[in-house]
């Protein structure tokens, strides 16, 4: 599934992206806030994953053009702790689930309006984040009552859950 995965744009303008991606990092960066930035591409995601391994609080939200290649590269961000691809439409649980899969100290994920998840990816979340605090997932459409019941077999510190405006739960 990954290998269709570029390194480069749609523009051919891999180089310079990779430049102002570069100058973003630094290795004591801890938290990055790119919300809204719509010119962030997955090859963006992939050079700041790269370089900035120390990251802890990563948002995304708004950032239209990541899909799963891209967010598949946060996973090597192993002290995440904060994860925000909300409205982030291109986003499935592929691209989700190696990032909870390898991110095991995620406390805070946020993915609102992100319509292409399901109840597996809220199952994933469930059984890989053991110390999620908070999972706000409103307006992510699929989800049914199966979400609910997944978690609350497996999220023992869940404090703040976020599933307004799913009209599958009842």
């Amino acid at each position: 599934y990954f290998g269709e995965c570029s390194t480069e744009n749609s523009q051919g303008s891999g180089q310079r992206e990779e430049s102002k991606a570069e100058s973003l990092c630094a290795t004591s960066l801890t938290n990055i806030n790119l919300s809204l930035c719509t010119e962030i591409t997955d090859n963006s995601l992939k050079i700041i994953s790269k370089r900035c391994l120390n990251l802890q609080e990563v948002n995304f939200a708004g950032c239209d053009k990541i899909t799963d290649c891209g967010a598949s590269a946060l996973a090597v961000l192993s002290k995440l702790r904060l994860l925000d691809l909300s409205w982030c439409s291109q986003l499935s649980h592929y691209g989700v689930q190696k990032i909870i899969r390898s991110c095991k100290d995620l406390s805070k994920i946020r993915l609102f309006s992100c319509t292409r998840l399901t109840d597996k990816t809220v199952l994933e979340i469930g059984r890989n984040c053991r110390n999620l605090v908070s999972l706000k997932m409103s307006g992510c459409h699929q989800l049914t009552d199966q979400a609910c019941i997944s978690l609350s077999g497996s999220a023992s510190k869940l404090k703040i859950l976020y599933i307004s405006y799913c009209a599958k739960i009842s």
